[in-house]
């Protein structure tokens, strides 16, 4: 059976507005403590019933406080860029994959060729699937939140 070369080349532009706090106990008091920033948002790739990791590129995160507004963000290789650092996953032809992005974004799939986005994928459930063509795939994922969105 032929494998298909599949790489889910996430290039992730995060853009949050608004921070989350937690609460942490010292000394048995307690007081509350910003979020990690800029935070990490996990996103996986499930094929075959394996899960493999999206590869972070470009992100971009907002939170505004009392003070003003603070902004974290990244300039990095482009997909196809991103996907020599990585290691393809393999798959069987017409394989599904499942995107698994931390708080259900609204999610994108576009399908790279060497230096641009060729076409949108379509998506059902957050997930799409592998082509018949045996080939290397490269993939960025678009995922948007309410307040911001990953690319």
């Amino acid at each position: 059976m032929a494998l298909k070369n599949i790489l889910a080349a996430g290039s992730l532009l995060f853009l949050l507005t608004g921070c989350s706090a937690g609460i942490i106990e010292t000394n048995g008091s307690t007081e509350e403590t910003q979020a990690e920033f800029p935070p990490s948002m996990a996103g996986m790739v499930r094929i075959d019933g394996e899960l493999h990791d999206l590869k972070e590129g470009n992100f971009r995160w907002e939170r505004k406080s009392a003070t003003g507004t603070e902004v974290a963000m990244t300039d990095v290789a482009s997909p196809p860029q991103l996907a020599e650092e990585v290691v393809a996953i393999q798959a069987s032809p017409n394989a599904v994959i499942e995107l698994e992005i931390e708080r259900d974004p609204e999610i994108s799939v576009y399908h790279w060729s060497e230096n641009r986005r060729e076409e949108k994928i379509e998506l059902t459930d957050h997930q799409f699937q592998v082509p018949v063509s045996r080939g290397r795939y490269i993939y960025e994922v678009l995922a948007i939140w309410e307040d911001g969105e990953v690319s």
